[in-house]
């Protein structure tokens, strides 16, 4: 097989980790995006690996019996719900299979050896989302407001609606790029880095459909006060942020606070929390009060627990475990992230959180004495899990439960396989679908030590 060969086949598998549906061609694996499993397409080879090769799908002859329309007009451009094209029902299956597959694969976990309770279903799969990041680009010299095409980062969509985000959205993304187009502002180049426009954030809460809105831009003259005029009622709050970095990430230099507050309040699971442009709250609200509550259930605490959060983000498990139990140590490393869990400790009157502003692996090392204090261990690291320091001290404290909670089916079952090695047993493995249409999935897995 060589670069250029056209090929019919059927797709037999789902590769996860790319984004892919999986066929063989005289047993060669080849990986095929935006197909699924049972399709039957044709496409041609686009790149040959040793033992692998990746195609570009030229029309899919007979569809799969679990494809459905996608609801997004620009789906096959945007590189965000990538799974949307399948039915509800086998977005799930994948996902509960992928975090199997990780575990078996890597830590050599076999299923029947864990209890591996079935994947809660989000209970909200369109508009579920709190959050969204648009970005700023330039089409036939017009201004655009959308996503990054998939697989680029230079290279934009024009998206006028997204269907896991808000209903109340594209009446605000109208109203900045009509405002944004009228003034023919310059938007930020990646490769040049000029430019003014970079991104435009927004978050929402849904307990009150009250939106935070947050323009981003670098250095430049902006009639700021005009656009904040023309907002529409749900946003209660505008904020400008200057970020002159050439990273594509917002990262704040300067923020200023143009309309309302800078701030919103959402009610998730009966807490309230206190959302600011940064601070970080799980993004599916509908889906993060199962969550709690599964953590609760798998948990069961007495009420006489010490309670170690580590990576607490804005404090939501903090917040809903300290009702229950004695006292709990919250631990992140973000500024922002322990002042909105401060303020939404206090905007909750739980008195026995105590949050702290420090680097995990630090706090590990430093505090030897919580060896005797701490009953449970609460671990939400980013994606790239548990560092290895952190992890070497996390097992010294030998704290006898912990629960790990991860967005990366993979560095979950990497640390599953360093907790066993250092006395450990994994008992439960509790997957839930906070990110209906995308590939992403949370994982709660309960830690014993033998």
């Amino acid at each position: 097989m060589q670069i250029g060969d056209r090929f019919t086949a059927e797709i037999e598998d789902f590769a996860y980790h790319q984004e892919c549906g999986v066929a063989k061609v005289d047993g060669f694996v080849i990986f095929i995006p935006w197909t699924l499993p049972g399709d039957v397409v044709e496409a041609y080879v686009r790149d040959i690996k040793a033992n692998f090769g990746f195609a570009e799908l030229i029309e899919i002859k007979k569809p799969s019996n679990d494809r459905v329309p996608p609801l997004c007009p620009v789906f096959s451009m945007c590189g965000g719900c990538t799974l949307q094209s399948l039915v509800y029902e086998h977005q799930v299956a994948l996902k509960e299979k992928y975090v199997i597959d990780s575990l078996k694969r890597i830590a050599h976990i076999e299923p029947s050896s864990v209890d591996i309770l079935s994947i809660v279903k989000s209970p909200q799969i369109w508009y579920y989302r709190n959050k969204m990041e648009f970005v700023f680009g330039k089409k036939n010299g017009e201004v655009i407001l959308g996503l990054h095409k998939r697989g680029s980062y230079k290279d934009y969509v024009d998206v006028k609606e997204c269907f896991i985000f808000s209903k109340s959205a594209p009446q605000i993304m109208d109203t900045v790029r009509n405002f944004t187009r009228e003034l023919n502002l310059s938007t930020y180049n990646p490769v040049t880095h000029k430019g003014i426009l970079r991104h435009l954030v927004m978050r929402e809460a849904k307990s009150t459909g009250k939106m935070l809105v947050n323009l981003v831009t670098d250095f430049g003259e902006i009639d700021i006060e005009k656009l904040a005029k023309a907002m529409p009622e749900m946003v209660a709050g505008l904020l400008w942020t200057i970020n002159t970095r050439k990273a594509d990430a917002v990262i704040p230099e300067k923020d200023r606070v143009i309309k309302g507050a800078g701030e919103i309040i959402d009610r998730i699971a009966n807490i309230d929390f206190c959302i600011t442009p940064y601070s970080f709250v799980q993004p599916n609200p509908y889906a993060a009060g199962i969550m709690y509550d599964k953590i609760y259930e798998l948990l069961n605490p007495r009420g006489d627990e010490t309670i170690l959060d580590l990576y607490c983000g804005s404090g939501g498990i903090s917040l809903y475990l300290s009702r229950s139990v004695k006292q709990v140590f919250g631990i992140d490393s973000s500024q922002s992230s322990i002042e909105s869990a401060t303020k939404n400790a206090q905007l909750n009157n739980c008195k026995n959180i105590n949050f702290i502003k420090d680097d995990v692996r630090r706090v590990l090392y430093q505090r030897k004495g919580w060896r005797d204090r701490v009953d449970i261990a609460v671990i939400d690291p980013p994606r790239d899990g548990v560092s290895k320091r952190a992890m070497k001290h996390l097992i010294t404290l030998k704290i006898s439960t912990l629960l790990y909670i991860s967005c990366n089916p993979t560095t979950l079952a990497r640390d599953t396989s360093i907790l066993i090695e250092n006395g450990y047993k994994l008992d439960c493995i509790q997957p839930i679908d906070m990110f209906p249409h995308t590939y992403h999935i949370e994982v709660i897995a309960i830690f014993s030590r033998k």
